[in-house]
């Protein structure tokens, strides 16, 4: 297959080429939302939302919110962990030219601006609260960045919780709920109700230990189950990830069954989060964005449960639910196929602002969509390191690469789920697909930054990166 190894040397070697290219023109005039609200849920697979057609009732909320805006079928993340597809969302750029592809243990540079210090500038109260430790500021003067804090005024990244394998603290759903409304009522009672919030709940990330009353009514009867070995570390084909072990359990259907319990217990307290700012009358001048960083593999590629080591659609297939604002024009209930990704949603968000430069190649979703396909680039791991991949996805193709590995295609329309590699019968479909990755990285490319590794930690919380395969460079 020498055509396959041609194309992906070719697609690696363009995720290097991250020059400067001018945008040219000014800023769009006056913004189009008074306030933004971005709610971002860790590890949610689009396909476990009643919008995305799963019939297990685990989504109500998001469901009622998604008939009141607009649902993007088919959405993806930039990354498939956490910081590198979070630092994606929050500055509009790629992940390798923002030098954190190397995982969650890489912050954003000083020099990069996020969407809050967009919002900032433009006279927003800015907040955040977030629940996933690796989310934390950094703490460590040396580093001279606040990393994907820069620009809040206030972010609250404080977590009573602990997980149940680790010794790692989060926040549960109905304390980030709390905290987050506790900020805007703080704001607004300080005579602020224009405001730029992100909300992150870390639930459904394993390990899967919702409330019982949400375990009991998720539960099936498994009488052909699926048995998995016990792993002792991160990932393994057909193993149970050594943090995701719920005692003696090795039913793979139970993990699932208790996955699914987690997206509605979430749901429930997303759903709190929506109605207390509805409540205080506070969405009908705002855009509201939901979606989630990345997905969860459930048994595609035999990995279970786990994410972070592929671009498998599994991983990076998100959610992403829009409500714009009252008189923007959006028909409530819309339903968009064409392939967009959180760059989109960035540039989204700098339209709402007013502050979007003319000629930006990046989709605002006020607008109608170009015709054509859709595009969307994904990048994982260091350049040059052994877990880099990227990928490139459309209306139609899902394309992944990665070094030594036998590249990927999977045809959508007639696979969902991407289980069948059809790479070997489609050389110009993957040529096709290289070309549009690389138009889309010479459009969007600025100068290259790059990214800060986090200083060592304590014993305890390095075992719980190693835990969750952040140990060593990535």
């Amino acid at each position: 297959m020498l055509w396959g190894r041609a194309v992906l040397a070719a697609l690696l070697a363009a995720s290097l080429v991250l020059g400067c290219r001018p945008k040219g023109g000014d800023e769009n005039q006056g913004a189009k939302a008074k306030r933004v609200i971005l709610v971002v849920c860790d590890t949610l697979r689009a396909d476990r939302l009643g919008c995305y057609g799963n019939t297990r009732g685990t989504s109500p909320c998001l469901d009622a919110f998604a008939a009141s805006g607009s649902v993007y079928e088919n959405a993806y993340a930039q990354s498939s962990m956490t910081m590198p597809s979070m630092a994606a969302l929050l500055t509009g750029r790629p992940v390798d030219e923002i030098g954190v592809g190397g995982g969650n243990r890489y912050h954003l540079a000083e020099s990069v601006t996020t969407l809050a210090e967009v919002a900032q500038r433009s006279g927003l109260a800015t907040g955040a609260v977030v629940s996933n430790f690796v989310l934390r500021e950094p703490k460590h003067d040396a580093l001279a960045t606040r990393g994907i804090a820069q620009g809040f005024d206030h972010y609250d990244d404080e977590m009573d919780s602990k997980e149940a394998n680790r010794r790692l603290r989060e926040r549960v759903a109905p304390d980030t709920t709390a905290a987050a409304l506790r900020w805007v009522d703080e704001t607004v009672a300080a005579g602020r109700d224009d405001f730029f919030l992100l909300t992150h709940f870390i639930d459904p990330h394993g390990p899967y230990t919702p409330p019982e009353e949400y375990v009991e009514r998720f539960a099936q009867e498994h009488a052909d189950a699926t048995l998995l070995s016990f792993g002792d570390r991160e990932v393994g084909p057909d193993e149970i990830p050594a943090y995701q072990v719920l005692g003696e359990e090795a039913r793979a259907e139970v993990y699932v069954d208790r996955y699914e319990a987690e997206v509605a217990y979430v749901d429930e307290w997303i759903g709190a989060l929506l109605d207390g700012l509805s409540e205080r009358g506070l969405l009908e001048e705002a855009l509201v964005v939901f979606t989630s960083d990345h997905g969860e593999s459930l048994g595609e590629e035999s990995a279970w449960f786990t994410h972070g080591f592929s671009l498998h659609r599994s991983n990076i297939h998100v959610p992403l639910l829009i409500r714009f604002p009252s008189g923007s024009g959006s028909v409530p209930g819309t339903r968009v196929a064409t392939a967009v990704q959180h760059l989109d949603v960035s540039a989204t968000i700098l339209d709402a602002l007013g502050t979007r430069l003319q000629g930006d190649p990046r989709n605002s979703l006020f607008d109608p969509l170009p015709g054509g396909d859709g595009l969307a680039i994904q990048q994982l791991g260091r350049v040059g390191g052994w877990r880099r991949w990227v990928g490139v996805a459309t209306d139609r193709w899902h394309f992944v690469g990665g070094e030594g590995r036998e590249p990927q295609l999977y045809d959508l329309a007639v696979d969902p789920g991407a289980r069948k590699n059809v790479a070997p019968s489609n050389a110009g479909v993957v040529d096709d697909l290289v070309v549009r990755y690389e138009e889309m990285i010479g459009a969007v490319a600025m100068p290259k930054v790059e990214g800060l590794i986090r200083k060592k930690e304590k014993r305890s919380v390095e075992e719980g990166l190693k835990a969750l395969g952040y140990g060593g460079d990535e």
